[in-house]
């Protein structure tokens, strides 16, 4: 896995955390994308330890109530989120 980038959403808890962690183990370059930039830095902090490639860059973004980006994967032709 050497060599690949993957970007990694919910990257600073849960089972994003644990993916960046192990793939950084592997030496992949990982980005992690963090809603909160606390939480985002001390998740970087700790996978940063493990890391045996590039150390994990943190982007900082809130997705959740972004328009979707497929229509027909969210339940309608318009694009927005079905509610």
């Amino acid at each position: 896995m050497r060599g690949k980038i993957v970007l990694i959403t919910g990257a600073n808890s849960g089972v994003g955390f644990v993916t960046a962690r192990e793939l950084a183990k592997m030496g992949v370059s990982v980005l992690m994308v963090c809603r909160d930039a606390e939480r985002g830095a001390r998740a970087q902090a700790e996978v940063a330890k493990v890391a045996t490639g590039r150390a994990p860059e943190l982007l900082l973004a809130d997705i959740s109530s972004q328009p979707c980006p497929v229509a027909s994967s969210c339940g309608n032709r318009s694009g927005e989120p079905s509610r």
